[in-house]
């Protein structure tokens, strides 16, 4: 069959004017608007904007085929790739950034770090910052469970990646990831069609936390490895395993390399872990059986005491709790692939230079693939429904070679940290709250999520 090159789609917005009401709209919900486009123009269509094509898909054979069967198609873009405005103005050229031959040599020398036997020497320290986040509370205080949460996974990812606490140097990491969230938001306002050396305060944050970064990170890896070819202790830390790994034609990572692949896992890995928590204590809040299903096993596998590694692999409805969360709640809602050569997805054809936006919040949330999608239910991740799962339906993580180099930590972090504090607290929501989706870097709940904590 020819393939198409009339994608369905709104009318364009090709002028200044039309590209600002569209920037309006999306900054007042973006979320809404592209379901209802899905909704409209089926599963894939296009935004154009100012000269430029974006199209967007949803279900699992287009996502397969971009991810998998024409992978070699699509590449990181601008959002990932660019010094200005992507990612990479943070985390440089990161597995998360990096494309084409320098991915596929980092991704070789990163992923056994996270491998998930490796992982499992990391539960003591998910659980500790479990621990040390409930430490403060007294029987009915209301906390803000998203800076809870937030401060946790922070201590989490600088414990695994340096061992011992870092302290405020994970607070630079915060910091980082507010400022990227302010440029992302930028980029979907009035600001960015000013030309990029226009210094406005939201650019200046952005500098500022850069340097920042660079000086804690510089100075810790220097301190573990004072030369790129010299001895590096083997403290058993992710910093530990990047720093001394060599690449298969012999050679270490340069510093630079090594900075910006330890910042990259710093931001991504706190940020979306923290996230996903925070959307986990709501929907643990509004699901009396649930939270009922999850709290008889957290007893009868933990039996008061605190989850361990091996644990995890028992906890089978906490896990699929979990899951279902990052269903509902997918904290990379929308992920960004550039088209490199013409290819077809679907009835159409996609040609070289155009944007294709996988949109797992749509996917997830389609009644085709997950029965009365708006119903939590872990219960369909679990036993012969859990098998019965299209791969490229439930796709937090992405697919693919480009599947996420730290799921297994993350599934590991989030379901130890959910089970410790739940098997010791039941937390409410205060009342008036209305929590609702806020897209930026990932997908977090509105804040602050105030919620009043009770022994169990």
């Amino acid at each position: 069959m020819r393939a198409s090159t009339e994608i369905p789609g709104p009318p364009p917005a090709n002028s200044i004017g039309g590209a600002y009401q569209l920037m309006k709209a999306v900054r007042a919900d973006l979320l809404g608007l592209v379901l209802s486009a899905f909704e409209e123009y089926g599963d894939i269509f296009q935004l154009r904007v100012l000269g430029r094509r974006q199209v967007l898909v949803r279900s699992p054979e287009l996502i397969r085929q971009v991810l998998v069967t024409e992978a070699k198609c699509f590449e990181k873009g601008a959002d990932y790739t660019s010094r200005r405005k992507g990612l990479a103005k943070f985390g440089g050229m990161g597995l998360l950034s990096s494309n084409g031959a320098l991915w596929k040599q980092q991704r070789k020398l990163v992923a056994p770090a996270l491998h998930a036997k490796r992982v499992a020497a990391y539960a003591d320290a998910m659980v500790r910052a479990a621990d040390e986040a409930m430490e403060p509370w007294t029987e009915g205080d209301v906390v803000a469970m998203d800076d809870a949460m937030m401060h946790a996974a922070l201590h989490i990812v600088g414990r695994t990646m340096f061992h011992e606490e870092v302290g405020a140097s994970a607070d630079v990491i915060g910091e980082a990831t507010h400022a990227l969230h302010g440029m992302l938001e930028a980029n979907n306002s009035a600001w960015t069609l000013l030309p990029a050396w226009f210094p406005t305060p939201q650019r200046m944050r952005e500098d500022r936390a850069v340097r920042r970064i660079d000086e804690v990170v510089y100075r810790l890896i220097r301190a573990r490895r004072p030369t790129e070819d010299g001895p590096v202790e083997d403290t058993g830390d992710l910093a530990a395993l990047l720093l001394g790994a060599e690449y298969e034609g012999g050679g270490r990572m340069t510093d630079e390399q090594a900075r910006d692949e330890i910042v990259t896992m710093f931001i991504a890995g706190h940020e979306t872990a923290a996230n996903t928590l925070g959307w986990a204590w709501v929907e643990l809040a509004r699901e009396p059986e649930v939270a009922a299903k999850l709290h008889a096993e957290l007893d009868r596998v933990l039996m008061g005491r605190s989850p361990t590694a091996d644990d995890y692999h028992a906890l089978d409805y906490t896990r699929a709790f979990i899951k279902e969360t990052l269903r509902r709640w997918p904290p990379a809602f929308t992920f960004l692939r550039t088209c490199v050569a013409d290819t077809q997805i679907g009835d159409f054809q996609i040609e070289k230079g155009m944007d294709v936006s996988l949109v797992p919040y749509a996917t997830h949330r389609d009644p085709r693939f997950f029965e009365d999608p708006e119903r939590f239910d872990p219960e369909r991740f679990l036993g012969e429904r859990g098998d019965a799962m299209d791969r490229y339906a439930w796709i937090p993580f992405g697919g693919g070679p480009r599947v996420c180099v730290g799921n297994a930590f993350a599934l590991m972090e989030t379901t130890l940290v959910l089970a410790r504090i739940a098997s010791r607290y039941r937390l409410e929501l205060v009342e008036g709250q209305d929590v609702v989706p806020v897209p930026g870097v990932t997908l977090r709940p509105s804040g602050p999520l105030r919620m009043r904590v009770s022994r169990r």
